[in-house]
C-alpha cells in the first residue's frame, strides 16, 4: 500500500510540475493555496487530540508533544518552501553555476552555514519560542537560507566570475 500511495503521489507531483511549466503564470495561484493549507495543517495539528494510549509499563506509546513539534517542523518547511520558492521565482531567478572546481567547492562551503545554523541558531529560537513555534519558524529560515539567500550569493558570485 505503501508504495502505490507513494507512486501515486510521484505521478501527481509530475503532472503538477509539467501543469505550472505550461502555465507559468499561475505558479503564484498555488503557492497561495499551499500557504493556505499550511495554515489549516497548523490549526489541525494544534487543536486535535492525540492518542494517550500506554503500554503495559504505563508509559505513553506516542508522545503528542514530539509529534507536535514533529508537525511544527514539516509545516515549517512547507512554508519556507512556498516563500523561497515566491522571493526566488520573482526576484532572484536564479541560473546554476558553470560546472568548475571552484564553483563546486563555493557551493560545499554554503554547507557550513547550514550546519552553524542547525547547531546554533536552532537551539536559540527554540528557546525563545518553544519547542513547537521555535521549531516552525527555524524550518523557515533553514530552507529559505537553503533556496532563496544562498542562490543570491552564488548569483553575486557568478556577476563577478563574468
Amino acid at each position: 500500500m505503501a508504495i502505490l500511495l507513494t507512486v501515486m503521489s510521484l505521478v501527481l507531483t509530475a503532472l503538477l510540475f509539467r501543469y505550472l511549466e505550461e502555465h507559468p503564470e499561475k505558479e503564484n495561484w498555488f503557492l497561495c493555496g499551499a500557504l493556505v493549507l499550511s495554515v489549516a495543517g497548523l490549526i489541525y495539528i494544534t487543536f486535535k487530540p492525540y492518542p494517550m494510549d500506554s503500554n503495559a509499563e504505563g508509559k505513553l506509546i506516542v508522545d503528542p508533544q514530539k509529534m507536535m513539534n514533529d508537525g511544527y517542523g514539516d509545516i515549517g518547511k512547507m512554508i519556507g518552501f512556498i516563500l523561497a520558492r515566491f522571493v526566488e521565482k520573482n526576484w532572484i531567478r536564479f541560473k546554476p553555476l558553470k560546472k568548475s572546481v571552484l564553483n563546486i567547492g563555493i557551493c560545499l562551503l554554503g554547507l557550513i552555514p547550514m550546519v552553524l545554523l542547525k547547531k546554533f541558531v536552532n537551539p536559540l529560537i527554540v528557546a525563545w519560542l518553544g519547542s513547537h513555534w521555535g521549531k516552525l519558524v527555524f524550518s523557515v529560515i533553514y530552507v529559505c537560507y537553503y533556496l532563496a539567500l544562498f542562490p543570491i550569493v552564488l548569483k553575486m558570485i557568478d556577476r563577478k566570475q563574468r
